[in-house]
């Protein structure tokens, strides 16, 4: 596992990302061994739920551990702590080895499908990053199709698009349609996952890797329950099967959960996105089988409500604690509620121009870059109260701080400021 990007907070402690959704899962993650950890199989029900070349990180304060470095409760404790902190400047930027040439250009932007709240707002940032580089955007909805997603690749070759950028969809789930388009001589960048049905990138058609992102932010969901469990924690981890990559980033998430505390005990409950039904179910049997279970993980804050039914099924509702990521509106509005306990997010619009990022690395025909690192906030109880949480502030940096100083090191980068 990468080690995490360093992000400065506004507090002396400075602490060592797709983004997934209801409908996907960003893919990916390494796991250490822990040969001593007692971690209880899996249940046999399935049920599954959706969500770099590395760069070098700078020098990270030795006073709270990296992510992989967590090795107690009171190391998971310290990190916590200064993650809750608000951010204050950003990983810094590498600079384009040339400046593209994409004013005036369209680039048609292609999402897996359209009204879930992180794919929303990653669009959004993906649209801003657009406007400030000169260029105007046209979004295809691809709508959880993959006819959908041929036609509105194919409407953007037809169409002469300066370049395409598509969302959380594999290569291999309609690779002629990616192939026309680069054949046409359009840039495209695959983004959102790994390369898949034996593609990899090259000049014209790129792979944009967030699973490293996506498993510290699971990983981070697992310290979190640490921290505040403390030592007696006994955890099931909602783990998605649809791709080895999925179940990977949990993989890393019960790793980082066992060295930070061998006492405890992770209990995985597999799940696949078609039978997101059985979940409740499956969690039933995994409380059955395990009833000193306090805790709840999961990687997407929409897979709370499935799994609420199975706890309460269970009776067991009132004595298990739920931590999450993706901080959506209604994970964070559980959090203020008291009705869970943490809710881990990266900006959703700062994602957006990580793709745009990647997008301008292929189009100077840099290396298209994975990413790598958690630079991101766990929201508690402690600094939601303050928050305004509203579908419009899901689009902005408020609940993370506020701070845009990211956009002028992404123009600078790109040689336009």
């Amino acid at each position: 596992m990468n080690h995490s990007k360093t992000v400065r907070r506004s507090t002396a402690i400075v602490a060592g990302l797709a983004a997934a959704s209801l409908a996907l899962a960003a893919c990916g993650g390494d796991s250490s061994d822990t040969a001593e950890t007692p971690v209880a199989e899996a249940t046999e029900t399935e049920v599954v739920v959706e969500e770099s070349a590395t760069e070098e990180a700078p020098a990270e304060s030795a006073a709270v551990p990296t992510i992989d470095s967590v090795a107690s409760v009171a190391d998971a404790q310290a990190y916590l702590e200064a993650m809750q902190q608000p951010i204050s400047s950003w990983v810094e930027v590498p600079a384009l080895s040339a400046t593209p040439d994409i004013a005036g250009k369209t680039v048609f932007i292609i999402p897996i499908g359209g009204g879930v709240p992180v794919i929303e707002g990653v669009k959004a940032g993906i649209e801003q990053a657009v406007a400030a580089a000169g260029a105007t955007s046209q979004v295809c909805d691809g709508k959880f199709n993959p006819t959908e997603v041929a036609n509105c690749l194919k409407l953007a070759t037809d169409q002469g698009a300066g370049a395409i950028v598509t969302m959380f969809i594999d290569y291999a789930m309609v690779p002629t349609a990616f192939d026309a388009a680069a054949a046409a001589g359009i840039p495209v960048l695959v983004g959102g996952v790994t390369p898949t049905g034996g593609r990899e990138s090259d000049a014209t058609l790129a792979f944009f890797d967030l699973s490293a992102q996506t498993a510290q932010m699971y990983q981070s969901v697992a310290l979190s329950a640490v921290a505040t469990v403390g030592e007696g924690t006994n955890a099931i981890f909602l783990r998605l099967t649809d791709s080895e990559n999925t179940a990977a980033a949990a993989d890393a998430a019960i790793a980082s959960f066992t060295q930070a505390c061998p006492t405890c005990t992770a209990v995985p409950v597999d799940f696949s996105t078609p039978t997101i039904d059985k979940m409740p179910s499956a969690i039933s049997a995994a409380l059955v089988s395990n009833p000193d279970i306090n805790a709840l993980l999961t990687n997407v804050d929409g897979y709370l409500a499935p799994a609420a039914a199975g706890l309460q099924s269970a009776g067991a509702a009132d004595r298990v604690q739920l931590f999450s990521a993706n901080a959506d509106l209604d994970g964070l509005q559980r959090v203020k509620d008291g009705k869970q306990v943490t809710d881990s997010g990266i900006p959703v619009v700062y994602v957006g121009w990580q793709y745009i990022n990647a997008l301008m690395q292929l189009l100077a025909g840099d290396v298209v870059a994975p990413v790598s690192g958690f630079e991101g906030r766990i929201f508690t109880a402690a600094n939601v109260g303050d928050l305004s949480l509203t579908p419009e502030d899901y689009l902005t940096l408020d609940w993370y701080g506020g701070n845009l100083s990211f956009q002028d090191q992404y123009l600078t980068a790109w040689g336009l400021k």
